[in-house]
């Protein structure tokens, strides 16, 4: 039996011809990488170094959008975002109410996440409870430890976050007050707008129609590892330019 595009995608989220490209992928099995395990977190998306300095130029060339971005530099956006799961039991965590999400008052993981400005996942981290705060989150996630080494980006580069992280050599924040000199609030708006990459791609996964809009009903364990499969598989169908799910 042959599924129609239409049946492809209602079962599995995507056309048939990027699903057959997927499966010819992984057909092989999927083999354990240790160098997945970016920063001993379970991040299943490091940042791909290659050319050192034109790989970074290229990122901070598309966060520029045509000049449209004066500060320059940009190489990465960074935001957390709650994924809702089911309420943890005590086989999968001895403390299944610190995934609580007060915010949202539904049970969470806190996931940390960078995009560039191609709209695909740098990094994925899905370690840590609903209740953490976001500047907690980061530090778990490791980024921060790698930034701190002098060869972790090029002089200049530095990674668009909001108010709820700190700012330092390299993540750049808005001004976090509301009262501001018009200097600071105008340069407020140009990592906010980097920041924007990041928020979209997140917002699809979770969205009224991402693949994520719904708890995830299945062990912690197998929680944290489908939040990571769907940003693997968000970033094949953008490679792909397919319509992400």
């Amino acid at each position: 039996m042959t599924l129609s595009d239409y049946d492809s995608g209602l079962i599995f989220r995507m056309g048939r011809p990027d699903f057959l490209a997927l499966l010819a992928i992984v057909r092989g099995g999927l083999e354990t990488d240790e160098k997945m395990a970016v920063l001993a977190t379970g991040a299943p998306i490091p940042p791909n170094a290659g050319s050192f300095s034109r790989c970074f130029e290229r990122k901070s060339y598309l966060f520029a959008r045509d000049g449209r971005n004066s500060v320059r530099g940009c190489v990465s956006a960074f935001d957390g975002i709650a994924v809702r799961i089911r309420r943890p039991t005590f086989s999968d965590a001895p403390n299944p109410i610190a995934y609580y999400n007060r915010e949202g008052c539904f049970f969470a993981l806190n996931v940390q996440a960078a995009s560039g400005a191609n709209f695909k996942f740098q990094l994925v981290s899905a370690v840590v409870t609903g209740s953490c705060h976001d500047r907690v989150a980061f530090l778990a996630c490791g980024l921060a430890r790698h930034l701190a080494r002098d060869s972790a980006m090029p002089d200049g580069s530095w990674i668009a976050v909001d108010d709820a992280y700190v700012a330092g050599g390299t993540p750049l924040m808005p001004w976090p007050s509301r009262d501001l000199l018009r200097e600071r609030h105008g340069f407020g708006y140009y990592p906010s707008s980097s920041r924007m990459f990041v928020e979209q791609v997140l917002g699809q996964l979770v969205g009224p129609r991402g693949i994520l809009r719904t708890p995830i009903r299945i062990s912690l364990r197998d929680a944290t590892r489908t939040v990571r499969v769907c940003a693997k598989l968000r970033n094949f169908l953008v490679d792909r330019c397919s319509p992400v799910p």
